[in-house]
């Protein structure tokens, strides 16, 4: 085998890493192959892009790259290039691994494989460039060759260093972000909010859940809805981190997980992970845990708009304008109706109370 054969071999090897890195990546974003220890991973964002998103343009970039070293009059330039996008993947992995191992503790198996394979980009890379670099080193005097040294060097890393420090600025945990955490369902770009008030052991509560259902289901295009505990009953705490999962990160399907949840209260007041994880399953999404601060923000949340509207008793519902200040309160479960509600939608949308 000749030296082109060689290079074109290995050319072809990297061709299809790329194309695997690629490949996970984007499988990646399918919630339904997601084990449950990969969804906190994926909550990140980086500089507000998805990043699966990110994952696969940098294997098309990689590709791109390595496909051109094959046919470039300097391919000199287009090595350097290479090496320093894939010491920066490195460095981001790094980063990226290290959040997950200490932050999230949890490892995420599709990003463990796209890290792994751009170790084994680098590791293949730097075996083949180890070679001819020495036979440029060379190829000069000493001081020539501690020159070419640092300066391949100074490239390894200042770009290791690079990949590590754009992930420390890029990287943020996408539910943690107060403008992030959106516990409303419906019309996103309404300005009248109906924010119902219960408690998961309030009997009055349970009463007034299919009225509540079919508030939300028939008024979503005139209204943005919300779910929050006033937690009267110590035992409903232990349902807050999981509604308001389900209410920031499956809007859609809001609804059914809510009616599985009470099935759930109902059955134990101490709800397992593992419970709720098979919960979601069985409605055919998947549980993503929230980090403790955003839960914390979700409490705070509550408690604001239960201490602003004087609220002291379940179920309530609040109606309110965030633009005028105009609101209605119901209380009890024989006055929250698909009748009233709509009507106090009505008035408060029209700045009255």
């Amino acid at each position: 085998m000749n030296n082109a054969e060689l290079s074109l071999f290995h050319r072809t090897i990297l061709a299809l890493l790329c194309l695997a890195g690629g490949v996970v990546s984007a499988l990646s974003g399918i919630k339904e192959l997601c084990s449950d220890a990969c969804t906190a991973a994926h909550t990140f964002s980086f500089f507000n892009l998805p990043m699966q998103l990110l994952g696969v343009a940098y294997f098309v970039g990689l590709l791109a790259v390595a496909i051109i070293l094959g046919k470039a009059r300097k391919p000199a330039w287009w090595r350097r290039i290479f090496t320093a996008m894939v010491t920066m993947g490195m460095g981001a992995e790094i980063w990226f691994v290290g959040i997950q191992v200490f932050q999230i503790k949890r490892i995420c198996i599709f990003c463990a494989v796209v890290a792994g394979i751009v170790a084994i980009v680098a590791l293949l890379w730097g075996a083949l460039q180890w070679r001819p670099l020495m036979e440029t080193i060379r190829g000069g005097s000493r001081m020539n060759m501690v020159g070419r040294l640092m300066a391949r060097g100074a490239l390894v890393l200042t770009a290791l260093g690079a990949g590590a420090l754009i992930s420390f600025a890029g990287l943020r945990p996408g539910t943690t972000a107060g403008e992030v955490v959106n516990p409303y369902i419906g019309n996103q770009m309404s300005p009248v909010e109906v924010i119902f008030i219960t408690d998961w052991y309030c009997p009055s509560c349970l009463k007034a859940e299919p009225a509540m259902t079919d508030i939300v289901t028939k008024l979503s295009g005139k209204a943005k809805f919300t779910f929050i505990e006033l937690n009267i009953h110590e035992n409903s705490y232990n349902y807050v981190p999981a509604n308001l999962s389900f209410l920031i990160n499956e809007k859609r399907d809001y609804l059914k997980l809510r009616r599985a949840l009470h099935t759930l209260a109902a059955k134990t007041p101490t709800p397992s992970e593992e419970e709720l994880r098979n919960l979601a399953r069985q409605c055919g999404v998947t549980y993503k845990p929230l980090p403790l601060s955003v839960v914390i923000k979700g409490l705070q949340f509550a408690a604001g708009i239960v201490s602003s509207a004087g609220i002291n008793s379940t179920p309530t519902v609040l109606v309110v304008n965030r633009k005028s200040g105009a609101n209605t309160v119901l209380q009890g479960d024989k006055a929250i109706t698909l009748d009233a509600v709509g009507k106090a939608v009505d008035a408060v949308a029209r700045g009255r109370n």
